[in-house]
């Protein structure tokens, strides 16, 4: 296999990317296939994808079929079943998957921990697994590489001038471990619920070296801190917030008309996301890529922009190959309660896109000796859906664009009928839609009419009119009494004036 789009020696995956192996992947076939059909992409398109030739992926498509999470609908056309819940949590950075046909598992089995085993497929971090015993083929793929898995990393985003961080960990000891899911959030996740390291040890089947490694990688990322000898706590500034699966929705944006029956008024809709990742000087072979896609029967685009550069599709999205960055172009929209949970989760799917594109050009973008992707948000807008001023303002048929001296900040759309009042300045747009958001919570918490500031003013008004002219009746009181006192004055020296 071809790595010379590799920088660095993370990637190497010759003897591995084109067969059918269980430790070819970074995470299970059968879920990124289920992701893949769920998202509406063809079979053809998905062998691209995920480097698999078409009988591999037909024998997965029939067990899937077997197991009753996907149905055939035409030739070439495939899609997931009712009574398969596809669901991606934040909180535990992984696919997981929840079907009737999926709870068979005795509590004995579970207890067992047996991660490695192909019979079963191990889904979720929490203590209490699930096992899916129909998919009991070798081809259940495993991480064995921490370049290879789509969750790897515990994110911390940082900004630094006009660029963002996130820091990935290198898992040195899981490269030994048959795991399905990623051990280092496997910790985090019991540290998060206040069990003990020697408990942590049995419940993950792991010896306490190990254990103490991955402790000291979290401590080091600055996901977690010793509060006593064997006592940690997560850290208040680790972004990966255990309970955020519950506030944040991604949906598809062919899908946001059809869900927006759940949206409350004044949520947030994150949407119109453009990512720019900054690549590492002296990248090794970037300025052959184009022979790289064509050598391997990528479609893509040449870009009529200075420098050049190419155009692809990857899972979905819209992605720009240029000299000195990759460009990604998000279709999805993100709800949410605020705009910086929707901001989170957009930047953690960027994240894991990259990952992907890594492994689809066999390259490596990260900077800091694999440590870290430098990215910034170009764009981004935040809506208000269900805005009552929006509504007003969409019913009259009129338009509202807001301008200050650095640009466009504010303006009202009617974009999938949400009747929205977006915030889209690329750099201010997170602060300016709170503030929005801010007022109309407090204008609906305390209700202000038109009316009412009239009255108000007219009111002060009266005031004013009534101050002045108390004012000048008091200014000729004043003199009155300065001549009074004057005169007294007068009167008191010739008083004395006399008694001399």
């Amino acid at each position: 296999m071809n790595s010379k789009f590799t920088s660095a020696d993370k990637l190497q995956q010759k003897e591995v990317r084109n067969q059918d192996t269980p430790t070819s992947r970074s995470t299970n076939l059968y879920l990124f296939i289920l992701q893949h059909i769920y998202s509406g992409i063809q079979p053809a398109t998905i062998c691209k994808l995920e480097d698999i030739p078409k009988t591999t992926l037909q024998y997965h498509l029939n067990e899937l079929k077997l197991a009753g999470i996907i149905r055939k609908i035409a030739y070439g056309t495939w899609e997931v079943s009712d009574t398969a819940i596809f669901d991606l949590k934040r909180s535990t950075k992984e696919v997981q998957i929840t079907s009737n046909k999926f709870k068979r598992s005795t509590k004995k089995e579970v207890r067992k921990h047996d991660r490695s085993s192909n019979s079963n497929l191990r889904i979720g971090l929490n203590s209490k697994y699930m096992t899916a015993d129909k998919l009991q083929q070798k081809e259940v793929r495993t991480q064995d590489t921490p370049q290879g898995r789509s969750t790897n990393s515990n994110l911390r985003i940082r900004t630094n001038s006009k660029y963002m961080t996130a820091d990935k960990l290198q898992q040195k000891e899981v490269r030994k471990q048959d795991r399905s899911t990623n051990s280092y959030l496997c910790i985090l996740q019991h540290i998060y619920s206040g069990i003990q390291p020697a408990t942590i040890c049995k419940l993950e089947g792991i010896p306490k070296t190990t254990l103490q490694y991955q402790l000291n990688k979290l401590k080091h990322a600055g996901a977690i801190h010793k509060v006593a000898y064997g006592t940690w706590e997560v850290s208040d500034t680790a972004i990966f917030d255990l309970k955020r699966s519950s506030k944040t929705l991604h949906v598809g944006k062919d899908k946001v008309h059809q869900n927006s029956n759940f949206l409350t008024q004044d949520s947030v809709r994150g949407h119109g996301f453009v990512f720019t990742l900054k690549l590492v000087e002296g990248l090794r072979n970037w300025e052959r890529r184009e022979e790289f896609l064509v050598k391997n029967n990528i479609e893509f685009k040449r870009l009529k922009i200075i420098g050049g550069g190419q155009s692809l599709t990857v899972k979905g999205r819209k992605i720009w190959l240029t000299n000195k960055s990759v460009i990604v172009y998000e279709k999805s929209s993100y709800f949410s309660r605020t705009a910086e949970e929707a901001k989170d989760y957009a930047i953690y799917k960027f994240i894991s896109l990259i990952k992907s594109l890594e492994r689809f050009l066999h390259a490596d973008f990260t900077i800091k000796a694999g440590q870290q992707y430098m990215f910034r948000v170009s764009r981004q807008h935040y809506a208000l859906v269900k805005n009552a001023l929006a509504q007003q303002y969409d019913n009259e048929g009129k338009k509202l664009q807001v301008y200050a001296a650095n640009g466009l900040w504010f303006l009202i759309d009617n974009s999938f009928n949400l009747h929205e009042a977006e915030t889209v300045h690329p750099e201010t747009a997170v602060d300016d839609n709170h503030k929005v958001q801010s007022f109309f919570n407090s204008l609906k918490d305390y209700p202000l009419t038109t009316d009412f500031i009239l009255k108000t003013m007219n009111g002060i008004q009266d005031n004013q009119l009534l101050f002045a002219q108390n004012h000048e009746t008091h200014i000729q009181a004043i003199e009155e009494l300065g001549l009074g006192v004057r005169t007294l004055t007068d009167l008191l020296k010739r008083l004395e004036g006399l008694k001399n």
